[in-house]
């Protein structure tokens, strides 16, 4: 039986042909950049895809700790979908409780904490060296 590459092999394999082999090729300033743009979306997005179940399952569980009383199921057993929608529906409770200010400064500091995470770990796999920390100079 032959197995088909997973798609992040895949997207990494589209973004070599688009650096290494075309790129080189073409004498189109514009069109080589936009080559070059190609290639780092198609590496993003290899990047995702193979970090994608274990950031929604440590973010869906941050979301069920946040907000305990809602049931959305076992983070760890759901497929990636489906916890992509706990998070949403999840995700708009929240901000309904935001809204009609629901929410204490204890909830409030936990959301940000929640927040600041969430965003550390995608730009974490989109760009490693981004810096995260609190302080920036």
């Amino acid at each position: 039986m032959i197995d088909r590459p997973d798609p992040p092999a895949l997207l990494d394999a589209v973004a070599r042909f688009l650096l290494e082999d075309l790129q080189p090729q073409v004498a189109d300033r514009r069109l080589a950049f936009r080559l070059l743009i190609a290639a780092n979306l198609a590496t993003t997005l290899a990047a995702e895809l193979r970090t994608e179940e274990e950031r929604t399952a440590r973010e869906l569980r941050r979301w069920q700790e946040l907000l305990p009383g809602i049931e959305t199921g076992d983070a760890a057993r759901m497929p990636v979908p489906e916890r992509a929608r706990a998070i949403r529906a999840l995700e708009a409770e929240m901000a309904a409780r935001l809204r009609a200010g629901r929410l204490g400064p204890d909830e409030l500091r936990r959301m940000r904490a929640h927040v600041r995470q969430s965003l550390v770990e995608s730009l974490g796999f989109v760009n490693p060296r981004f810096d995260t920390s609190e302080e920036i100079e």
